[in-house]
């Protein structure tokens, strides 16, 4: 019994968890150890429109290396589930060096697990590529900054150069023509161009004008080219003006019971400016209205097109027509009928005569429009109704009716009337 506890003691506990671990790695080993496959991978070539920028050319496209051995590693059964799909080889053209030669990136395992790439053969290629010293086409996007300076209440309106782009032919000849530079110097000069920039000051004028503005060309790293400074030149068109926002105007009564919920123009402000008279702008204030809007017998929302009251001498950008659309939203009213009595106290008999006695006899309804909101704040006793009877005479007679005391946003029916008798 001692034997045995002795046996299983800390110290050989200790040691047969080692010899267990050693044991289970050894078998892992064995039944999936770590194995080298070599794949013949498909190259793809990238880039090659780079020849070109870098004067550089192909002379025999014939002799492309379409592939390259590929060595793996890692445990079997994963190097043993991939194929050579599974990876990716690339030549950069963009990293080609004069003597022709093309440095391959390490291939790429695109399929998940734990295999790397241990080699692959080649790993350059080899082209035959060589110089051509020609100048390569390419066209340049002019990236144009603004900085402006002009007086209150004007804006820059518009602005447009002659050309947004550059090509290298052209700043080849502007170069050539000046006759300082050799044909070497000039293709290095170029090739070196990255960006090109035009800066336009905007000076303070109110007019419109011309204005030329030298190109600034920088390097990859953003430096400036300052050999290629005060070399091409581009004309900008500035157009300076006003904005101003557009007010419509009305004319005429909707048909009652309607009233107008919102008018808007569209667009609800212009840019304005002048080629022959330029200070008349000045005179202009914050406002320009329109010519008006019909609104008689209107019953429904609707648009129209309505002219900017405008001299000739003035231009509106963007917008030979001078006009702009109203679009004017109408909304209906709710309604309510009242009834006078013959002996209404709320009844006034303005500039009577006290020798005649006056009297309704016509009991007509009244109508008053408003929102429901409203019209439920009418009261009937509050309201006094007038009636002008100084040219009356003796008789029946149909006459006009106004009222006071109505609530705000309520208002009587146009041609309110009501029959009143006269008597002596």
């Amino acid at each position: 019994m001692r034997k045995i506890a002795g046996f299983f003691s800390m110290e050989n506990r200790t040691l047969i968890i080692i010899l267990s671990v050693l044991a289970a790695l050894v078998i892992c080993f064995l039944a999936d150890p770590i194995v080298e496959v070599t794949y013949t991978v498909d190259l793809q070539y990238v880039n090659q429109e780079t020849l070109s920028d870098m004067q550089l050319a192909l002379t025999d496209s014939s002799s492309y290396t379409s592939t390259i051995s590929v060595t793996v590693v890692g445990r079997r059964s994963k190097v043993e589930s991939i194929t050579s799909a599974d990876l990716a080889a690339v030549a950069d053209f963009s990293n080609i060096k004069m003597d022709g030669s093309i440095t391959l990136d390490k291939p790429e395992i695109t399929s998940s697990g734990h295999i790397y790439v241990l080699s692959y053969s080649p790993e350059v290629v080899y082209r035959n590529i060589v110089s051509t010293n020609q100048l390569p086409a390419k066209t340049y996007n002019i990236v144009t900054h603004i900085q402006s300076n002009i007086i209150d209440e004007y804006e820059l309106i518009h602005y447009s150069m002659s050309d947004s782009s550059i090509s290298t032919q052209a700043i080849y000849a502007e170069l050539d023509k000046q006759g300082q530079l050799t044909t070497e110097q000039i293709n290095t000069l170029i090739n070196a161009i990255s960006k090109v920039e035009a800066n336009i000051v905007v000076t303070d004028r109110i007019e419109p004008y011309t204005d030329s503005v030298a190109l600034t060309f920088l390097d990859k790293d953003g430096n400036e080219i300052s050999t290629l400074s005060d070399t091409c030149y581009m004309n900008v068109d500035v157009i300076i003006g006003k904005r101003l926002s557009v007010e419509l105007q009305f004319a005429g009564r909707l048909e009652e019971g309607y009233y107008i919920e919102s008018a808007t123009a569209s667009p609800l402000a212009v840019a304005l400016y002048s080629l022959t008279n330029p200070g008349y702008l000045a005179t202009l204030d914050s406002v320009v209205v329109t010519e008006v809007v019909q609104l008689e017998g209107k019953n429904s929302t609707f648009a129209t097109k309505v002219s900017l009251i405008l001299p000739d001498e003035v231009i509106v950008f963007g917008n030979d027509s001078k006009t702009v659309n109203a679009i004017i939203q109408i909304g209906k009213y709710e309604s309510m009928n009242i009834s006078l009595d013959t002996g209404s106290d709320n009844i006034s008999f303005d500039n009577s005569d006290p020798d005649y006695t006056y009297s309704i006899t016509n009991r007509t309804p009244l109508i008053l429009y408003g929102s429901e909101e409203n019209l439920a704040k009418v009261t009937l006793s509050k309201l006094q109704f007038h009636v002008d009877v100084e040219e009356l005479t003796e008789g029946d007679h149909v006459c006009e009716v106004t009222v006071t005391g109505l609530p705000e946003g309520v208002v009587l029916a146009d041609d309110s009337t009501i029959g009143i008798t006269v008597r002596r």
